[in-house]
């Protein structure tokens, strides 16, 4: 296995290619010109039939007929040289009645030998066509139909076709594919007809009702191999197609998801193509683009530039919060075209809600001008949005239900300032009308630079080659399908992937849209395939990911692929990919704790790499690993069970892979050969041959958005390439970043444009005559920090401020919060009601607030978002405590481990404090003045923004500081209830008031302490007649 693999890495390293941008471009073939295409030797006649013979003679496909039927077989020699690999098989279609395939004659043969070499975007940029197509005339009375018929090195593929005018009905076709005896098992979904089943493995000699989904992959015994049934390149000719188990392993092409149901076609009626691809390992099922050689290429003249079609990543927040409220009100989408800017992203999608009355606008009672809104931001923060629209009535966007309405939705996607859409729920493979749908679509969207990306959608079958702005489809069971974008159910997950890999993406593209925590998930990005990427993870939460910049490095396309043998479906996928000359390795493991060896030599090529490799723990966090390889190294790696890895192995690098730049920011450029030499271009232009390159010497100054690109010219890894997209995002602006800690903080202040920067610690507008900013500096106590950013080129200043956390001891409240009663207090969600002193929950979950794993007796607990109002008592001067995630949210197993939430301290419905975002085993100590005269305290418990539902926020010991440290302590007399410094009637009428609930016995003036006259920690009855003791004795 090795050694084939380095065997087939140094026959693709020969091939000397250029590539286009997209591209589409034919290149020079591999295999020489047809003249050297020997039709004798590929195309033989034999009894009652023919063979069709691969270019190699490895592989034959037998077409003939037997009792007056039609029949065909498969021989793969290196396989078996007697047994075929297909068993006969069954041909036909049932037309009108008719049976075509019962009583047909082959009346003509005729074969070329295919001779395309073509762009890609995908798991391999280049891809070669070299096989035998031949064409077999039948005539059945007085009809004349073809038969097309594809050998290749690598599996065999065919076809029917029926030139003819009018309407006519299909009702059923006898395609049959009889695997060899030797198959034990096989992988598929089945009963799906969005294409997002399961994958399951089945017994193929058993007969089922069930309609299986392709691709389905069979395994064959004694690993000798594989064999996938695909279909391809349906151009709304005929339906897709579902496979019937008909026992013995036979499976039977279904013409429809209803038996009963047969379909009309207009016109020339053809199939798709029936593909079998062979293979001996993974590595070769993964790498069959069979799927993609039967498609016709692009029309030269519709996609004659394709500069305008980008692979690339995108955001989206639906998966966040199940659009609510991500996709119910435009602000939500506005942060998610800014975040994907700051993380470098291509794309946003905006989802299903932007009819809903939050998009309105009040003056023209439409939902147009916040389209057009983000259409403008996007254009300013260099970021695409795509919008969403369905084909059939279910959500809440655009209706494309037919040719008109794609008209119409193109022109509103231009007059919105969209690059495209996400069209969804799409009726059944088994409409023909949706499949041409789909092609009109594409070609509408093309006329007009614009990419697209079908959801709800049947499977592909290589469409992308014809029409390449189909950047990615669905038809794949994705993380939608496990929970939200913060899901934590691994197994699931794994399980999903390393099947999938192997079944579903055999067919082509699947925006799986993955998430992007973990080791594991940053692996996926790896591994699926998918030129439009669409992250479900929000861009606020990637830009916290301490992998940040290795996830924002990570390519949608690449240029080789190869699976290493350390896969196994269902187990293990581990991938090495390589993108202009460096690599990224990703790896998902779906089984217990275990070692994986990775021998680097059968992927790298010369030379040394710098690599960054992150592995999953088993305490759920993750681990970076940095040095310098070469492909005589060995890497050990310890897998936790349901985890992964990933790594990069660059010739060169970036510091910083792209997203939002600050004035000052520099960018460097290292490589794994300190002598080599790099240029770099700042338009976007290819560094090695544009006349704007320059050679980097230092680090480059950015100022503006630009796509950097940068390459070896000289030295080890010559040719290698790496690119990122650097953005200026919006006008002149200063932000605040602070490292929290503990005793002190440290805050960095960023900003976009040439200024001077002065600040003040004491709350007080900062001026030219305040601190300078010259760096980082430390802060040891929370404050206000306000900061003026002052043009040198005598602009307009710029304010900004924030409250600057310092984490030190909680103070005790002398008074707490919770004794009184709340004026309002709300919660995000019911099964999680408001709480005073326990957390929110109930039954066996229920107990005392806990934040870190200190437990607080005395607080209040509710469910983002959620808040609390509090009369304020008189006389208090400062309010005290400590807020967090509550620890109870460990007990989600889903979504626990990702809570995160904020506070908002308001007064009189004044913002006062806002804290930073805060997670499991964070906290804030909260030590603020109580501004004069202000009433009512509002503690606003948020949700953070990123749709993570179980954000379980309790503040522990609440409440107010009467005193200054400078202010004696009062001494009270005891049984003095009032505090007037005597022991009168009054306190037994305060004590029996507080009794009946009128008063509370707190603060300065009213203290329980003193009421409590019998010390028994309650006042009661006994203490109304301890006071009257006292009074009696006094008198």
């Amino acid at each position: 296995m090795r050694n084939h693999l380095k065997r087939m890495i140094s026959v693709m390293l020969s091939f000397a290619v250029c590539i286009t941008a997209l591209g589409i471009t034919s290149l020079n073939p591999v295999l020489g010109a047809d003249d050297d295409f020997n039709k004798e030797e590929h195309l033989v006649s034999v009894a009652d039939g023919y063979n069709v013979i691969s270019l190699d003679k490895n592989v034959i496909f037998k077409l003939y007929t037997k009792n007056n039927s039609l029949y065909y077989q498969v021989f793969k020699k290196d396989y078996d040289t007697e047994s075929p690999i297909i068993r006969e098989s069954k041909l036909g279609v049932v037309i009108d009645g008719v049976s075509y395939g019962q009583g047909a004659q082959i009346t003509k043969a005729d074969a070329y030998m295919t001779n395309r070499t073509y762009s890609h975007m995908g798991n391999q940029s280049t891809l070669v066509d070299n096989g035998v197509h031949a064409t077999f005339t039948l005539n059945q009375g007085s009809t004349e139909f073809f038969i097309d018929v594809r050998a290749y090195n690598d599996g065999v593929a065919f076809r029917y076709r029926f030139p003819g005018s009018g309407t006519r009905t299909v009702r059923d076709e006898y395609t049959e594919f009889a695997l060899p005896q030797s198959v034990e098992r096989v992988w598929a979904g089945v009963n799906n007809k969005d294409y997002e089943p399961v994958i399951e493995s089945y017994n193929p000699a058993a007969s089922s009702s069930d309609k299986f989904n392709a691709p389905l992959t069979a395994v064959l015994s004694d690993n000798k191999g594989y064999i996938a049934l695909l279909e391809a390149g349906l151009t709304g000719k005929y339906v897709g197609t579902n496979l019937l188990a008909m026992g013995n392993r036979v499976y039977k092409i279904g013409i429809t998801w209803d038996a009963t149901v047969a379909f009309n076609v207009t016109g020339d009626i053809e199939t798709g193509w029936r593909l079998i691809n062979l293979a001996d390992d993974l590595n070769e099922l993964v790498n069959n683009y069979n799927v993609y050689h039967v498609n016709e290429a692009p029309d030269s003249e519709l996609y004659a530039d394709t500069s305008w079609i980008v692979p690339g990543r995108s955001t989206w927040t639906w998966l966040s919060d199940y659009g609510n409220p991500s996709c119910t009100d435009p602000k939500y989408q506005e942060e998610a075209i800014i975040g994907a800017a700051k993380l470098g992203f291509e794309y946003h999608i905006i989802d299903d809600g932007y009819t809903q009355q939050g998009w309105i606008d009040p003056e023209t009672k439409s939902y147009i001008p916040s389209l057009t809104h983000l259409g403008n931001v996007g254009k300013q923060v260099n970021v695409k949005p795509l919008l969403w629209a369905n084909v059939t009535p279910v959500g809440k966007g655009y209706l494309v239900k037919d040719y008109a309405a794609a008209q119409n939705f193109i022109e509103f996607l231009k007059q919105t300032g969209m690059h495209g859409g996400k069209v969804d729920f799409w009726p059944g493979e088994d409409n023909i009308s949706a499949l041409q749908l789909q092609i009109d679509i594409l070609k509408l969207a093309a006329e007009n630079k614009m990419v697209m990306n079908y959801h709800g959608v049947n499977k592909p079958t290589g469409l992308s080659v014809t029409y390449p702005n189909e950047l990615t489809r669905e038809a794949i069971r994705g993380l939608e399908n496990i929970g939200n974008a913060a899901n934590t159910n691994y197994e699931m997950q794994t399980r999903f992937l390393t099947r999938q890999l192997f079944t579903r993406y055999l067919a082509g593209h699947g925006d799986y849209t993955p998430a992007c925590n973990n080791a594991m998930q940053i692996a996926s990005l790896i591994l699926i395939d998918s030129p439009l990427n669409v992250i479900a993870t929000p861009p606020s939460i990637i830009l916290q990911n301490e992998a940040v910049e290795f996830i924002k490095s990570i390519p949608t396309v690449w240029d080789r692929t190869v699976v290493l043998e350390e896969s196994e479906i269902d187990k293990m996928a581990v991938y090495a990919k390589e993108h202009k000359g460096n690599w990224f390795l990703g790896g998902i493991s779906h089984t217990s704790n275990t070692t994986v060896n990775i021998e680097l030599g059968d992927f790298l090529g010369d030379g040394t790499y710098n690599m960054e490799l992150w592995v999953d723990k088993a305490d759920g966090s993750k681990e970076m690993i940095t040095g310098e390889v070469t492909k005589e190294d060995t890497l050990e790696i310890q897998v936790p069970q349901y985890r992964g890895f990933a790594a990069r192995f660059s010739k060169i690098e970036f510091n910083r892979f792209g997203g939002e730049i600050y004035f000052g920011d520099k960018l460097e450029i290292t490589t794994a050969d300190p002598e080599a030499v790099v240029k770099y271009t700042t338009d976007g232009s290819d560094p090695l041959t544009s006349n704007t390159a320059k050679v980097y010497s230092e680090p480059i100054q950015l100022s503006q958005t630009t796509k950097l690109r940068a390459a070896i010219s000289e030295g080890d890894g010559q040719g290698a390439e790496i690119s990122s997209n650097f953005n200026l995002i919006g006008g002149n602006k200063v932000e605040i970043n602070a490292a929290i800690g503990v005793g002190e903080t440290t805050v960095e202040l960023k900003y976009n444009f040439d200024c001077d920067i002065y600040y003040t610690l004491d709350g007080k507008q900062p001026t030219e005559n305040s601190t300078k900013y010259t760096g980082p500096f430390n802060v040891e106590t929370t404050c206000l920090l306000k900061v003026v950013g002052i043009p040198k080129d005598g602009g307009e200043r710029v304010y900004t401020q924030a409250y600057v956390f310092v984490n030190g001891k909680a103070v005790d409240p002398e008074v707490q919060l919770t004794d009184a009663n709340w004026v309002e207090a709300t919660t995000g969600w019911a099964g999680d009601p408001p709480s005073k002193d326990k957390n929110t929950k109930s039954g066996s979950e229920a107990g005392n607030i806990s934040l870190g794993g200190k437990q607080y007796e005395r607080g209040i607990s509710t469910n983002a978002v959620g808040y609390f109002v509090y009369n304020i008592p008189e006389g208090a001067k400062r309010f005290v405590g400590v807020v967090g995630i509550d620890d109870v949210a460990k007990l989600n197993a889903n979504d626990g481990h990702k809570a995160s939430g904020n506070l908002i301290i308001y007064f009189d419905n004044v913002e006062y404090l806002r804290t930073p975002v805060f997670r499991l085993n964070e906290f804030y100590v909260i030590d603020i003045p109580v501004p004069e005269g202000a009433k009512q305290i509002k503690l606003y418990m948020g949700d953070a923004g990123d749709g993570i539902t179980c954000d379980n926020i309790s503040m522990g010991n609440p409440g107010w500081i009467f005193t200054s440290e400078t202010e004696p302590e009062p001494e009270y007399i005891i049984g003095d209830a009032d505090g007037d410094n005597r022991v009168t009637v009054a306190d037994i009428i305060a004590v029996r008031n507080h009794i009946m609930g009128n008063i509370l016995l707190t603060g300065n003036n009213l203290l329980a302490a003193n009421a409590d006259e019998d010390e028994n920690g309650n006042i009661t009855v006994a203490d109304i007649v301890a006071i009257r003791r006292i009074i009696m004795n006094q008198n």
